[in-house]
C-alpha cells in the first residue's frame, strides 16, 4: 500500500488522493517536487482550447456524479457511464451527492472531495 501510494503521489497529478501521512520525509520532499513540476507544466501548456478532462496512466479526472442509486450500488457519471460498486463500498457511495467530483482510476471511483475510494465495474 505504501509503494502504491508513493507512486500515486509521485505522479503529481492527483494530490487529493495522495496520503501524505504514509510518506517518509524524503518521500514527501520528492512528492512536493513532483507536484510543483506538474503544476509548472500545466501552466505552460494551458490554452483556451484545453479540455477539462485529463487522461493519465489509467486515470481520468474531470468527472462528477450525476446520480447514485439509493443503496449506493449504481453510480452514474456526467458522461453517461454507469458503474456497479462493490458491496463493501456502497456504505460510502450511497452518501455521494450529484456534482461530487470523481476521478476514475484502475477500476476505482475516487471521490476527491471526501478522499473516499470505491471499487467499481463499468457497466455502460
Amino acid at each position: 500500500e505504501r509503494t502504491e501510494n508513493l507512486n500515486t503521489c509521485l505522479a503529481g497529478r492527483y494530490a487529493a488522493i495522495c496520503n501524505h501521512s504514509l510518506l517518509s520525509s524524503s518521500e514527501a520532499q520528492r512528492v512536493a517536487d513532483a507536484e510543483r513540476q506538474n503544476q509548472s507544466n500545466a501552466r505552460t501548456s494551458q490554452g483556451s482550447s484545453r479540455p477539462s478532462r485529463k487522461y493519465t496512466s489509467q486515470c481520468e479526472s474531470g468527472h462528477w456524479v450525476s446520480s447514485v442509486s439509493s443503496d449506493g450500488e449504481i453510480v452514474k457519471l456526467e458522461d453517461g457511464s454507469v458503474w456497479e460498486v462493490d458491496r463493501v463500498d456502497t456504505i460510502d457511495t450511497m452518501l455521494w451527492l450529484p456534482t461530487t467530483d470523481i476521478v476514475v482510476c484502475d477500476g476505482k471511483l475516487i471521490n476527491t472531495e471526501d478522499n473516499e475510494t470505491a471499487s467499481a465495474r463499468r457497466l455502460k
